[in-house]
């Protein structure tokens, strides 16, 4: 009896030093696992601060977009109107301008409000993507109401020009003013429609670069 009870007692020291070295075991897998949880945590924090970085920057780019709207609004309405009408364009033509450019002004402002504010890239990324989505949608949409209005615009402010333009002393004024309104819509045109299509793109790869980084 003895020598069965001994048997089973060291039976029994076996099997218990077994289940310690498999719980030991486990603990230990499992501050493994807790050490790279904290990692991975760490990784997050530290690439969802590079991302906040990337979007700030991007944001730039619609910032500076929105200052030369800001500046070109300001000088058309206390500059260049009022030599609309030194040099002899009508008075409605004026008129209508000047509504364009306030209305134009006034989605500007809050097209842009996030950005005013200084909030476009505040909160989570699920917050900023939202307001980016925001500004891409009235953004896209600005850009077609544009073009729809200069399709109406530029014809009558070349017209004005052909007709109505006046310089002193010269005798083909029509012709000046034409082509001083066909080099002018030329130009502006071409670097209002440039800024556009790259504050569209910048807002787009935003979009692309939040959805990709949640993905993962």
């Amino acid at each position: 009896v003895s020598t069965a009870f001994v048997n089973n007692l060291n039976k029994w020291r076996i099997k218990n030093m077994e289940n310690q070295k498999n719980i030991e075991g486990f603990e230990e897998l499992k501050a493994q696992y807790d050490a790279l949880c904290r990692r991975m945590d760490k990784q997050k924090i530290v690439s969802e601060k590079m991302m906040r970085e990337v979007m700030r920057s991007r944001v730039g780019v619609a910032r500076k977009k929105f200052k030369i709207e800001i500046m070109c609004y300001i000088y058309v309405l206390l500059v260049a109107l009022p030599i609309f009408l030194m040099v002899g364009l009508s008075v409605p033509f004026v008129i209508v301008t000047g509504l364009i450019i306030i209305g134009h002004f006034a989605a500007s402002i809050y097209t842009n409000k996030d950005i005013l504010r200084g909030r476009m890239t505040d909160g989570s990324l699920l917050d900023i993507s939202s307001r980016v989505a925001r500004a891409l949608r009235l953004e896209s949409l600005a850009l077609r109401w544009s073009i729809a209005v200069c399709a109406i615009w530029v014809p009558w402010i070349l017209w004005e020009m052909y007709n109505n333009y006046e310089l002193p002393g010269f005798e083909h004024s029509g012709i000046v003013g034409l082509a001083i309104g066909v080099i002018g819509a030329l130009i502006g045109g071409w670097i209002g429609f440039r800024l556009d299509l790259r504050v569209i793109r910048t807002y787009r790869q935003m979009l692309n670069e939040i959805k990709e980084f949640s993905e993962e």
